[in-house]
């Protein structure tokens, strides 16, 4: 029987997946663009270890026991408006198409809308045209050929 995709908080018990997860977003990152930097498993891990104790939000995707993807998030507060950031979204190439990359940018969406925010924003590199794409499908416009922004309502 199939087990169903499961999305679940991140704990720092996960920072090796974590950081497994990680490392494929930075290299598919440099594969789009050379000058984007790889770090090594210690500093990868190092910098989401520091990330979560500053109280930014893991979210791991899982199959039958098996991480399939990530996304973390935090909320800024510009003027009077509470916004919910979406730092990094990655799904691993195998398990693209199975509409995990929504499942996880649906869950985070009700945690914004849960946490009072009005209004989630993201960056995608210029050269990630598949990220800028699934975001428009999301509802997210695309200003500066980078930032992504939507209202929530």
């Amino acid at each position: 029987m199939k087990e169903k995709i499961i999305i679940r908080k991140a704990t720092m018990k996960d920072l090796d997946v974590l950081t497994e997860l990680d490392l494929g977003y930075q290299k598919y990152e440099n594969s789009l663009d050379k000058r984007i930097k790889v770090s090594t498993w210690k500093e990868t891990k190092d910098v989401n270890k520091k990330f979560m104790k500053l109280g930014t939000l893991y979210f791991i995707a899982e199959e039958n026991g098996i991480s399939l993807g990530f996304i973390d998030i935090n909320f800024r507060l510009q003027g009077q408006e509470r916004t919910g950031v979406i730092h990094t979204l990655f799904v691993k190439k195998e398990a693209r198409g199975k509409g995990i990359g929504r499942k996880l940018a649906q869950y985070v969406l009700k945690l914004f809308k849960k946490n009072k925010c009005t209004r989630i924003a993201s960056f995608s590199h210029i050269a990630n045209k598949n990220a800028q794409s699934f975001w428009r499908r999301n509802g997210f416009d695309l200003e500066e050929g980078f930032y992504l922004s939507r209202r929530i309502k």
